[in-house]
């Protein structure tokens, strides 16, 4: 049928389908052109200045680096005292074992010295007995 909408509602003319679509289109137009307007009118947000913050977080970083170049330095120093302690204590202990090791070799010595000391004289006197008199 030319001329007629493809709608058919019962009970209403094909005028009043017309309308009734025209009202629908026509509001949803006038809401679309209302949130358009929303949307080009509302106010543009203002760029957020960083740089407070950028120069925030590069002192914190600036900061951070002395920190641990500090905690380097310190943990140098730390290593070189613990090798000049360790080394100190090393002398001693080398000193002190080469002390005792002297002083028991010299007690040693002194021992084997008189006891083959006294071994001679005894040999020495067993010579002048005179011969078979021990058997």
């Amino acid at each position: 049928m030319p001329g007629s909408t493809p709608f058919r509602v019962p009970g209403l003319y094909n005028s009043e389908v017309e309308t009734i679509l025209l009202v629908i289109v026509f509001g949803l137009l006038a809401v679309t052109a209302v949130l358009a307007a929303a949307l080009v009118l509302r106010p543009v947000p203002r760029p957020v200045d960083l740089s407070p913050i950028v120069g925030r977080l590069d002192a914190l970083e600036r900061s951070q680096e002395r920190a641990e170049r500090a905690m380097r330095d310190e943990m140098a120093q730390n290593r070189l005292e613990s090798q000049r302690s360790l080394e100190t204590i090393r002398r001693t202990v080398d000193e002190q074992l080469q002390g005792t090791l002297e002083k028991r070799l010299g007690e040693s010595f002194r021992l084997v010295s008189d006891r083959l000391e006294q071994d001679i004289k005894v040999w020495a006197r067993c010579r002048r007995w005179p011969p078979g008199w021990a058997t």
